[in-house]
């Protein structure tokens, strides 16, 4: 890092320096910015680096949820021996605030070690190449340890950030996804099974409830409901939205973003496997596009698909470290991306 660098927490007067780095890294628009703001900025959740005292760099720990074990006496538990040897009371993200609820509804689970996501870490053109990026990711790393995290979770912004992130932070790679691209011609909407499906839209509560039933057996994030409303609030606002359905086996979730090409990303689709076609069919109704992009857990994919890796993970505290690892198949889904 250059000598005249200064890597600290924020503070609310950095707010409009780090609001105009977001902008001219990311280049999202101002009412993305001030979205986020909204739902997530607290100067004590943030670092700042500053170069001959200019914020030139940033980032931001966000208060997500939980790392969720499944309980072993599911039948459809997914773990099996020493993964699930742990024992540990369930626990509440140490950061409350009003938004911060779980599902009502969620199933029994094993352990919740409390979780932060690492988030927009975003160096000027100008100052890239000096390392600030990875420093400003320890130093998040180290602010979430004191605010008694169990675990943070990062989605870098490219596959050859996985390499660079891990060679110099604790973070590692863990999470991954099957992503298919097709297009809605693919599906076959015409099925009397996907017709049939009772698909709507959901409320953050009633999608978050949906998900935890879904993802009962299987290593994943549980987010809290501002989450939730924070990923509805993006969705709706291109065009998208929060999915649920009744389906002939269950029930489907999915998370649905349109982009400014017409181009559908699912962003997340659970179901059951012998579901996933018909609820594919029936979005593909909702939402027709020349092109789509879909995103499952391993458990629930079906078709061709590539795997890519998806998210790192730092465990903080010993009991999280030995309660799983990446060959479970933990999911993450939701990253804001």
């Amino acid at each position: 890092m250059h000598e005249d660098s200064v890597i600290r927490r924020s503070a609310y007067d950095d707010s409009h320096a780090l609001q105009e780095i977001w902008a001219s890294v990311f280049g999202d628009s101002i009412e993305d910015i001030e979205t986020f703001y909204r739902y997530f900025f607290d100067p004590n959740m943030a670092v700042v680096a500053l170069r001959s005292g200019i914020p030139v760099a940033a980032g931001y720990l966000l208060p997500v949820g939980d790392f969720i074990i499944p309980d072993a006496s599911s039948p459809d538990a997914a773990l099996t021996g020493d993964l699930l040897s742990v024992s540990l009371p369930i626990s509440s993200p140490p950061v409350s605030s009003p938004h911060d609820t779980s599902p009502q509804d969620a199933p029994p689970h094993k352990a919740a070690f409390p979780c932060a996501m690492i988030y927009a870490i975003a160096t000027l053109p100008e100052s890239c190449g000096l390392g600030f990026g990875a420093s400003i990711v320890r130093e998040l790393i180290s602010l979430a340890k004191s605010a008694g995290y169990s675990a943070v979770v990062l989605c870098p912004a490219s596959d050859s950030l996985f390499d660079y992130y891990s060679s110099r932070t604790e973070l590692r790679e863990f999470f991954y996804i099957n992503e298919q691209k097709t297009n809605t011609a693919a599906a076959t909407p015409d099925s009397p099974a996907s017709t049939a499906l009772r698909l709507a839209p959901a409320t953050a509560e009633e999608y978050n409830a949906c998900r935890e039933r879904l993802l009962a057996s299987t290593p994943h994030i549980r987010y809290d409901l501002r989450s939730i409303e924070y990923q509805k609030e993006l969705c709706l606002r291109y065009g998208g939205g929060l999915y649920t359905a009744e389906t002939p086996n269950g029930e489907a979730c999915a998370i649905i973003e349109k982009q400014s090409d017409g181009h559908v990303i699912i962003k997340e689709l659970l179901s059951q496997k012998n579901d996933r076609d018909n609820t594919l069919a029936a979005l593909s109704n909702l939402f027709p596009a020349d092109a789509q992009t879909i995103r499952s857990p391993a458990q629930h994919a079906m078709g061709e698909y590539v795997q890519r890796r998806f998210g790192m993970l730092a465990f903080l505290d010993d009991n999280a470290n030995r309660a799983i690892s990446p060959e479970t198949l933990p999911w993450l889904g939701i990253a804001f991306d």
